[in-house]
């Protein structure tokens, strides 16, 4: 086994980086007068905007911040909230829970609503921070002098959350701009000390019988992989490719696939299959591309109608029903990923990241035209 690290990269849809399900709280339309301060975020950091959420890759973690406008449901009271996103790539296989102690932790605790804190033999992190997970000695072996620094630097500004996907942090009202560049920036941080942390991490026994396959297929692929979390990746004939075995709860198993487009679309698009995948919040508007059959199976949103009509032709509607059945499939502007249930043959995962690629470089070359790059493994 050779260890890597994979260059990834994100796909910026809801259902990965867009608002989330809060109980009561859903969110809401809010007048925006920070409009310059998020356009100069934009421009400053290389992201994209779109309203008062800025998105894109720093470092190479995706991120968003945003302003959350919120209404309680009982209340119809109104707030806003500044929330940051890092994503942690490849995710975690952990059950990662990650939050400051509060009074209210330590109450749900000892009721036993909440599962027993995962010490790590530090005593002033372990009474500063909640840490949890499906095995405390993979967790134990996760948490890094890295990882402790950059979460007492973090401390109690705001809200603070991690998972095995994401960094949150989150702050009750309007920050100022200069507050909101460090939260990106020690968000982004978090992110990528947990993924550097991640190979120090022994092989879950869930996953370990299969560490085998996904040899195999980067071995058929010419793609670099890695054992902690068990994914595979690199440049696949251009194209930024990757798979992960992820673990849907302590223990059944999935697999996701992601293929980058080589070049943005500059769609505004998105694209789900209405089987298999969560539902997705996006600003551009919904459209149909005039076959019944697909418009029934698929959710499609594009900033540019026509241009998305031209991009998704009668093939590549084809080449996404094909996968669809295999899986449920989301794609953007920057790419696609496929989310199948358990543990993927390494046959199938070979012909499908395959097919995956093939279609995200011809969407790419439809919407900018050209060729992609050379086949050529990336470790």
């Amino acid at each position: 086994m050779e260890p890597i690290t994979i260059a990834l990269y994100a796909l910026f849809i809801g259902a990965a980086l867009g608002s989330p399900a809060l109980g009561r709280w859903v969110n809401a339309r809010w007048p925006n007068p920070w409009e310059e301060h998020w356009a100069r975020l934009a421009t400053e950091r290389g992201l994209r905007r779109w309203g008062d959420r800025v998105y894109g890759i720093i470092d190479g973690v995706p991120v968003v911040a945003e302003h959350e406008a919120r209404v309680s449901l009982t209340s119809n009271s109104k707030e806003i909230f500044t929330v940051v996103r890092a994503q942690v790539l490849p995710h975690l296989d952990l059950g990662l829970s990650v939050c400051v102690k509060t009074a209210g932790l330590r109450v749900q605790e000892k009721l036993g609503l909440r599962a027993p804190d995962v010490l790590t033999g530090h005593a002033e992190f372990d009474e500063a921070f909640y840490v949890g997970g499906w095995e405390p000695e993979r967790v134990r072996a996760l948490v890094s002098p890295e990882i402790r620094q950059v979460l007492a630097t973090i401390g109690r500004r705001g809200s603070l959350r991690i998972d095995d996907g994401f960094v949150h942090l989150e702050h009750h009202g309007r920050i100022e701009p200069i507050f909101t560049r460090w939260c990106l920036d020690t968000a982004v941080w978090a992110a990528r000390a947990l993924a550097r942390a991640a190979p120090s991490v022994p092989p879950s026994p869930v996953t370990a019988p299969y560490l085998p396959a996904y040899d195999q297929a980067a071995r058929a692929l010419g793609l670099g992989w890695r054992a902690t979390p068990a994914s595979l990746g690199g440049m696949l004939e251009g194209v930024q490719v990757w798979a992960q075995l992820t673990r849907r709860n302590a223990t059944s198993l999935g697999c996701d696939l992601y293929a980058a487009c080589p070049e943005p679309l500059g769609l505004g698009l998105g694209l789900r299959s209405r089987r298999g995948t969560s539902a997705i919040s996006l600003g551009s508007p919904e459209i149909e591309l005039g076959d019944r059959g697909f418009d029934e199976r698929f959710d499609v949103h594009a900033l540019d109608a026509e241009a998305a009509r031209r991009v998704l032709g009668p093939e590549e509607r084809a080449r996404i029903a094909y996968l669809s059945d295999r899986g449920g499939l989301v794609g953007d502007d920057f790419g696609l990923r496929l989310v199948m249930e358990g543990a993927s043959d390494p046959r199938d995962l070979v012909q499908t990241l395959r097919s995956l690629r093939d279609l995200a470089a011809e969407l790419s070359r439809r919407a900018r035209g050209g060729a992609v790059g050379a086949r050529g493994a990336y470790r």
